[in-house]
C-alpha cells in the first residue's frame, strides 16, 4: 500500500452508503452467444488465417511466447488457428467460472468500495446506481446515466478479479459521486479540465496504478508522465476549438483519455501530490471544491511545484 494511501486511512473515515447500489449479472446464454460468433469467424481455417495474415505477422513474438511456455506446439498455421480456437473456448468457460465465483461477492464488493470511497469523500449516500457484469467491448468499466458496465471477458483473465471489480466499481461510483448536481460549464477547456481532476482523482481513490497499466504496455512510466505533462500544457495553449473538442472525441488519434493515457496521468499525478503535501483533511476540502472548480486541484498543485524542482510543471498562458 502506498504512503498517500496509509496516509488517507491514518483520518476519521465518512460514512459512504451504498445500499442503493445493485448488481446484475448477465445470462450464461449471452456469453455463450458473444464467444460462439467469435468461434463461427474462426470456422473457415483458410479464410481465417488469409484475413488475419498481418496481424498473424506482427504477433510474431507474443506467438514465440506461447511456444516457449508450451501453449503451442510450433507456428505453423494450423497451430495458431487450433490455438486461437481453443482459446475462445477456454475465455467462455472461465468467464462463466469467474461470473459464478463473482455473483455471491457483491456484498464484498460494495462494502470495499464503500470503505475506499469513506477514506476520501465527505458523507455521503448514494442515491441509486447500477453495477452489471456482463459483455461489454467498448471498455473494462464504463459509467453512463448512473449504470455501471464491468466487461467479464476482461475480469476472466484477471489473476485477482474481485480486487480488479473492486477497484473499477470504485473509480466508476467516484464519477457518480462527481458529477451529482454538477451543471455542464458548456466551456470545452473547461470540461476537459474537470475530466483529467475526475478521472485522475477516481484513479487515487479506487486504488489502481497506472504505473503497473503502462508498464505493462512496455513504456517506461516516468517518461510517459513527462510526455503526458507536455500534452496537458499543450492543450492548455490551445486556442482553436476545433483541436480542443478532438482531445476528447472517443476513438480519435487525437483522445487524449483513450486507454487511461496522458490526462488520466496527469490527473492522477497532481491528486497524489496534493494528498502527499497537504494531507488527507486538506484533500477532501480541495476535492469537495473540485467538483465546481476543478483548477482548484491545478492551483494547488502549482504551489507545491514552485517548491519542488522535481515535479513536472503545469504550463500555462498568462491568465
Amino acid at each position: 500500500m502506498s504512503d498517500k494511501l496509509k496516509n488517507a486511512e491514518s483520518s476519521k473515515e465518512s460514512s459512504v452508503e451504498l445500499s442503493a447500489l445493485n448488481f446484475s449479472f448477465c445470462p450464461d446464454e449471452e456469453i455463450t452467444k458473444h464467444y460462439q460468433e467469435q468461434l463461427e469467424d474462426l470456422r473457415d481455417k483458410d479464410k481465417w488465417l488469409a484475413a488475419n495474415k498481418e496481424k498473424i505477422a506482427q504477433s510474431k513474438d507474443r506467438i514465440a511466447e506461447y511456444i516457449k511456455d508450451g501453449l503451442m506446439p510450433d507456428d505453423k498455421p494450423e497451430s495458431i488457428w487450433r490455438f486461437s480456437v481453443d482459446r475462445i473456448k477456454e475465455s467462455e468457460s472461465r468467464t462463466i467460472e469467474v461470473k459464478k465465483e463473482l455473483e455471491p461477492k457483491t456484498g464484498e464488493i460494495r462494502n470495499a468500495v464503500s470503505g475506499r470511497l469513506a477514506k476520501f469523500l465527505p458523507d455521503w449516500a448514494c442515491k441509486g446506481a447500477d453495477v452489471n457484469f456482463a459483455i461489454n467491448e467498448k471498455s473494462d468499466f464504463w459509467v453512463n446515466d448512473n449504470v455501471i458496465t464491468a466487461d467479464l471477458t476482461r475480469l476472466a483473465f484477471d489473476k485477482d478479479f474481485v480486487e480488479t471489480a473492486v477497484e473499477g466499481t470504485t473509480h466508476e461510483v467516484f464519477h457518480i459521486w462527481m458529477q451529482e448536481g454538477r451543471p455542464s460549464t458548456g466551456r470545452p477547456k473547461e470540461e476537459i479540465i474537470f475530466s483529467t481532476i475526475d478521472e485522475g482523482l477516481a484513479v487515487l481513490v479506487s486504488g489502481q496504478s497506472l504505473q503497473k497499466h503502462h508498464e505493462h504496455q512496455g513504456r517506461n512510466y516516468q517518461e510517459y508522465v513527462q510526455e503526458s505533462f507536455d500534452a496537458f500544457n499543450k492543450f492548455l495553449r490551445e486556442k482553436n476549438k476545433g483541436k480542443i473538442k478532438k482531445m476528447v472525441a472517443e476513438g480519435g488519434d487525437g483522445y487524449e483519455f483513450k486507454n487511461m493515457g496522458h490526462f488520466y496521468v496527469v490527473g492522477h499525478e497532481i491528486a497524489s501530490a496534493v494528498l502527499e503535501n497537504l494531507g488527507i483533511e486538506e484533500f477532501r476540502k480541495i476535492i469537495l471544491e473540485a467538483r465546481d472548480n476543478p483548477r482548484v486541484l491545478l492551483e494547488a498543485y502549482e504551489v507545491i511545484c514552485s517548491k519542488d524542482s522535481e515535479l513536472p510543471k503545469i504550463i500555462e498562458e498568462s491568465k
